[in-house]
């Protein structure tokens, strides 16, 4: 399974080409793609993606929750797979990000990916300060609540 982890803020050039973090490409290394699939996430405007292995699952466990047919399944496909984009990575390891995907995330001269396990999100880096701000004092109560997320760990 893939495993992206921290987060790095990266220049994106006139060309809306940004490189993708090292230990991300290394984490991909193993992918049937040789690049990342990028969506737009619906909360928070930002971008999410992964490999293409990671779509693979979402596409499996989105179809066989109901019948392919049913009009909410027919939405969340719409608004991840048919949006998604593939990318390749040039031989500098860097994506072209689409207007499009740009716009949607307010990302202009700089992009932050942020890793969350086996997918990643690219924001703008401000609004990524902000959405970080908020998730760790979120995490302080979601902690909490989620006492047997450490049980029988012996860290």
């Amino acid at each position: 399974m893939a495993l992206f982890l921290s987060n790095f803020t990266n220049k994106v050039d006139g060309q809306g080409r940004v490189s993708v973090p090292m230990s991300f490409r290394n984490t991909l290394s193993g992918s049937s793609f040789g690049g990342i699939i990028l969506y737009r996430s619906r909360n928070p405007h930002c971008l999410e993606g992964g490999p293409r292995e990671f779509l693979e699952k979402l596409a499996t466990r989105l179809y066989s929750r109901t019948s392919p047919f049913d009009p909410s399944i027919l939405s969340v496909a719409n608004s991840i797979l048919a949006g998604a984009d593939e990318l390749s990575f040039d031989p500098e390891g860097r994506v072209r990000l689409s207007d499009e995907f740009r716009e949607y995330a307010g990302i202009t001269s700089h992009a932050t990916f942020a890793g969350l396990g086996p997918k990643f999100m690219i924001w703008n880096p401000e609004a990524y300060r902000t959405f970080e701000d908020a998730q760790l004092v979120k995490a302080d109560q979601d902690l909490l609540d989620v006492p047997s997320l450490f049980k029988g760990d012996s860290a």
